[in-house]
């Protein structure tokens, strides 16, 4: 009997379900390219390592066929003529950002927990999650932003469990330890995935907000690659009505 899968949760026949779709390692010219995956630690040395492997072999063997075959190729279908203009710097695709949000976050969040879920990393991503995709829905407590980069790598990809946090001091203690932050090149397109269950957190930087809110910043840039990316910006606090800021130290969650 097959290993549940983790989206639908059934015993079905398995695929080799691509990490980055067919369609995307065609069109970034990589699917002969080597990926060596590194999981580093917090003072960065190396825990493990997988490959070097081509791209066309990066793939999760533990995704059902019904699953890989069904919804995620509809999915994929959707986004592609979106992303392809993105990681070209199509401004009609930034234009057309704002009506096809929501779409575009399932992807992205479909695809980050696809790259943890068959990586050499610490499994990061909640049951849930798994399930809430599937459902077509988009978890509770999911911020998903895009950048630019003028750094021209065809694919990057980074996933942590640290997170800035800027709240009010009674509210230190009670950040939960289970959120985490994937990011992802494609050319010169970046995306982030962050789950911080913890609610009224807002994600600012400079990038474009696609979930759960949709805004572009004033101060909006070209990052210089994806660690700039990455690494940027963090979480402040909504306050209630009529209440005052107070001076509150940064908790990482």
């Amino acid at each position: 009997m097959p290993e549940p899968c983790p989206f639908c949760g059934e015993a079905k026949s398995r695929s080799d379900e691509h990490i980055i779709p067919q369609w995307l390692l065609e069109s970034l010219d990589i699917k002969d390219m080597n990926i060596a995956t590194t999981h580093m630690s917090t003072f960065g040395f190396p825990v493990s390592r997988r490959g070097p492997m081509a791209m066309a072999n990066f793939v999760n063997g533990r995704i059902c066929e019904d699953c890989n075959t069904g919804w995620m190729s509809k999915l994929e279908a959707e986004v592609k003529p979106l992303v392809e203009g993105l990681m070209n710097l199509d401004i009609n695709a930034v234009s057309a950002l704002q009506d096809s949000r929501e779409t575009l976050t399932r992807w992205v969040i479909k695809t980050a927990i696809v790259l943890n879920h068959c990586s050499n990393y610490r499994p990061l991503i909640p049951r849930d999650h798994f399930r809430a995709i599937y459902a077509s829905t988009i978890p509770d407590f999911v911020h998903v932003n895009l950048g630019f980069t003028k750094a021209e790598d065809r694919f990057r990809f980074r996933q942590s469990q640290n997170l800035l946090a800027f709240v009010q001091p009674c509210d230190v203690h009670s950040l939960p330890r289970d959120g985490y932050r994937i990011s992802f090149q494609f050319r010169h397109l970046l995306f982030r995935v962050v789950y911080l269950p913890f609610p009224n957190m807002y994600l600012t930087d400079f990038s474009i907000q696609i979930w759960p809110v949709f805004g572009r910043p004033d101060g909006f840039r070209l990052f210089t690659d994806i660690d700039d990316f990455d690494l940027s910006g963090g979480f402040t606090q909504r306050l209630p009505e009529n209440e005052e800021p107070q001076p509150s130290p940064g908790g990482d969650a």
